[in-house]
Protein backbone atom coordinates (compact mmCIF):
# COMPACT_ATOMS: atom_id res chain seq x y z
CA UNK A 1 0.00 0.00 0.00
CA UNK A 2 1.48 3.26 -1.02
CA UNK A 3 1.45 6.32 1.36
CA UNK A 4 -1.58 8.25 -0.81
CA UNK A 5 -3.26 5.01 -0.21
CA UNK A 6 -2.89 5.04 3.79
CA UNK A 7 -3.46 9.16 3.45
CA UNK A 8 -6.87 8.68 1.60
CA UNK A 9 -8.29 5.58 4.06
CA UNK A 10 -7.07 7.90 6.86
CA UNK A 11 -8.98 10.61 5.86
CA UNK A 12 -12.44 8.30 4.32
CA UNK A 13 -12.18 6.88 8.06
CA UNK A 14 -12.94 10.19 9.90
CA UNK A 15 -15.34 11.12 7.63
CA UNK A 16 -17.30 8.03 7.50
CA UNK A 17 -17.20 8.05 11.34
CA UNK A 18 -18.58 11.94 11.62
CA UNK A 19 -21.25 11.11 8.53
CA UNK A 20 -22.42 7.99 9.08
CA UNK A 21 -23.00 8.35 13.10
CA UNK A 22 -22.09 5.32 15.13
CA UNK A 23 -25.35 3.28 15.71
CA UNK A 24 -24.88 0.20 18.51
CA UNK A 25 -28.09 -1.34 17.59
CA UNK A 26 -29.85 -2.85 14.22
CA UNK A 27 -31.71 0.31 12.40
CA UNK A 28 -33.19 0.89 9.18
CA UNK A 29 -31.41 3.65 7.18
CA UNK A 30 -32.90 5.97 5.10
CA UNK A 31 -33.35 3.41 2.16
CA UNK A 32 -35.08 1.10 4.42
CA UNK A 33 -31.47 -1.19 4.76
CA UNK A 34 -31.11 -3.11 7.97
CA UNK A 35 -27.58 -1.23 9.25
CA UNK A 36 -25.43 -0.58 12.22
CA UNK A 37 -22.14 0.52 13.35
CA UNK A 38 -20.89 3.02 11.33
CA UNK A 39 -23.03 2.12 8.85
CA UNK A 40 -22.53 -1.59 7.74
CA UNK A 41 -25.54 -2.87 5.32
CA UNK A 42 -26.54 -5.96 7.30
CA UNK A 43 -28.88 -6.83 4.41
CA UNK A 44 -25.89 -7.74 1.60
CA UNK A 45 -23.20 -7.43 3.45
CA UNK A 46 -23.78 -8.90 7.33
CA UNK A 47 -20.53 -10.16 9.47
CA UNK A 48 -17.95 -12.27 7.52
CA UNK A 49 -16.98 -15.16 9.66
CA UNK A 50 -13.72 -13.57 10.94
CA UNK A 51 -16.22 -10.76 12.27
CA UNK A 52 -18.21 -12.61 14.11
CA UNK A 53 -15.46 -14.35 15.78
CA UNK A 54 -14.01 -10.76 16.95
CA UNK A 55 -17.77 -10.06 18.40
CA UNK A 56 -17.72 -13.37 19.67
CA UNK A 57 -14.35 -13.02 21.75
CA UNK A 58 -15.78 -9.76 22.81
CA UNK A 59 -19.12 -10.90 24.18
CA UNK A 60 -17.22 -13.80 26.26
CA UNK A 61 -14.95 -11.63 27.91
CA UNK A 62 -18.21 -8.99 28.82
CA UNK A 63 -19.61 -11.79 30.02
CA UNK A 64 -16.42 -13.16 31.89
CA UNK A 65 -16.30 -9.46 33.84
CA UNK A 66 -19.62 -9.77 34.73
CA UNK A 67 -19.14 -13.34 36.29
CA UNK A 68 -16.02 -11.96 38.09
CA UNK A 69 -17.98 -8.80 39.25
CA UNK A 70 -21.47 -10.73 40.38
CA UNK A 71 -20.19 -14.14 41.02
CA UNK A 72 -17.54 -13.53 44.12
CA UNK A 73 -17.02 -17.98 43.90
CA UNK A 74 -16.53 -18.04 39.85
CA UNK A 75 -12.79 -17.28 39.61
CA UNK A 76 -12.40 -20.05 42.39
CA UNK A 77 -14.32 -22.77 40.19
CA UNK A 78 -12.07 -25.59 38.02
CA UNK A 79 -11.93 -24.79 34.68
CA UNK A 80 -15.02 -27.14 33.58
CA UNK A 81 -17.17 -25.41 35.91
CA UNK A 82 -16.45 -22.41 34.57
CA UNK A 83 -16.92 -22.89 31.31
CA UNK A 84 -20.67 -23.83 32.05
CA UNK A 85 -21.25 -20.68 33.79
CA UNK A 86 -19.97 -18.85 31.10
CA UNK A 87 -22.10 -20.63 28.42
CA UNK A 88 -24.91 -20.06 30.08
CA UNK A 89 -24.56 -16.03 30.87
CA UNK A 90 -23.62 -16.10 26.94
CA UNK A 91 -27.02 -17.65 26.49
CA UNK A 92 -29.19 -16.29 29.16
CA UNK A 93 -27.61 -12.52 29.55
CA UNK A 94 -26.46 -12.38 33.32
CA UNK A 95 -29.57 -11.44 34.75
CA UNK A 96 -31.58 -15.20 33.53
CA UNK A 97 -28.07 -16.43 34.79
CA UNK A 98 -28.86 -15.13 38.31
CA UNK A 99 -32.63 -16.65 37.90
CA UNK A 100 -30.61 -19.57 38.78
CA UNK A 101 -30.00 -19.29 42.09
CA UNK A 102 -30.37 -22.46 43.50
CA UNK A 103 -27.91 -24.08 41.25
CA UNK A 104 -26.11 -20.87 41.85
CA UNK A 105 -26.02 -21.77 45.59
CA UNK A 106 -25.26 -25.23 45.16
CA UNK A 107 -21.81 -24.74 42.49
CA UNK A 108 -20.79 -22.26 45.64
CA UNK A 109 -20.91 -25.47 47.64
CA UNK A 110 -19.14 -28.27 45.13
CA UNK A 111 -22.81 -29.76 44.70
CA UNK A 112 -22.14 -30.42 41.32
CA UNK A 113 -24.11 -33.22 41.12
CA UNK A 114 -27.80 -31.77 42.29
CA UNK A 115 -26.53 -28.37 40.64
CA UNK A 116 -26.97 -30.27 37.24
CA UNK A 117 -30.50 -31.62 38.18
CA UNK A 118 -31.50 -28.04 39.07
CA UNK A 119 -30.14 -27.33 35.56
CA UNK A 120 -32.20 -30.12 33.49
CA UNK A 121 -35.34 -28.93 35.53
CA UNK A 122 -35.48 -25.88 34.11
CA UNK A 123 -37.45 -23.99 31.52
CA UNK A 124 -33.86 -23.16 29.77
CA UNK A 125 -33.71 -27.17 29.66
CA UNK A 126 -36.75 -27.29 27.98
CA UNK A 127 -35.96 -24.50 25.30
CA UNK A 128 -32.23 -25.42 24.74
CA UNK A 129 -32.17 -29.38 25.64
CA UNK A 130 -28.92 -30.31 23.66
CA UNK A 131 -26.95 -27.32 25.11
CA UNK A 132 -28.45 -28.03 28.53
CA UNK A 133 -27.95 -31.37 28.49
CA UNK A 134 -24.12 -31.08 27.53
CA UNK A 135 -23.51 -28.48 30.55
CA UNK A 136 -24.95 -30.48 32.95
CA UNK A 137 -23.01 -33.39 32.27
CA UNK A 138 -19.81 -31.15 32.41
CA UNK A 139 -21.31 -29.47 35.56
CA UNK A 140 -21.88 -33.27 37.01
CA UNK A 141 -18.71 -34.70 36.23
CA UNK A 142 -15.66 -31.78 35.77
CA UNK A 143 -14.33 -32.98 32.59
CA UNK A 144 -14.34 -31.03 29.39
Amino acid sequence: MNNNSQIAKTVVTSQLITMEKYEQLLYKDSVGVYTCGFGRNMQSKGLSYPEALILLKNDIDECEQELLSNIPFYKNLDAPRQVVLLNMCFNLGLAGLMEFKNMLQLVSKGQYQIAAQEMLASLWAKQVPERAKTLADIMEKGHL
